[in-house]
């Protein structure tokens, strides 16, 4: 699935006007879409959403970076939504698969204002510098 996740990605996403990753596939195992989500991050540092849909309805779990509250991006889509709920940081969601598009464009226009260029840049904290050599 993260295979798969990822090459949707990659071949659809604009980086451009995209800041959060919306990706869906038929027959995804729900229990795993969270994980999925988490790997999406790990490869392309933006929040994502993972949605499984069967027979017309979606299943997502979404996950967040530090810097951009999901469940507020979530309830300014809301109205795309059939039921959410979640945190700052994690978040799930039921759609109707026709609305995915809208969600993925909707919380892109609140990405773009809550969403800063510079938050979509990794940062490594060092706890203290160390000299090799003598």
């Amino acid at each position: 699935m993260t295979k798969e996740a990822v090459q949707k990605v990659e071949r659809t996403v604009n980086f451009n006007r995209e800041r959060v990753l919306v990706v869906d596939g038929k027959g995804w195992h729900v229990g795993v879409i969270g994980i999925v989500a988490s790997r999406l991050i790990e490869k392309f540092y933006r929040p994502a959403i993972v949605i499984s849909v069967d027979e017309g309805m979606g299943r997502g779990s979404g996950r967040s970076i530090k810097g951009f509250h999901l469940f507020e991006a979530l309830q300014a889509s809301g109205s795309f939504l059939e039921e959410f709920g979640g945190h700052e940081q994690a978040a799930g969601l039921t759609i109707k698969e026709e609305n995915i598009s809208l969600l993925r464009e909707a919380i892109n226009v609140f990405a773009l204002e809550h969403l800063s260029p510079e938050t979509l840049m990794r940062h490594v904290n060092a706890d203290m510098e160390l000299r090799l050599g003598n």
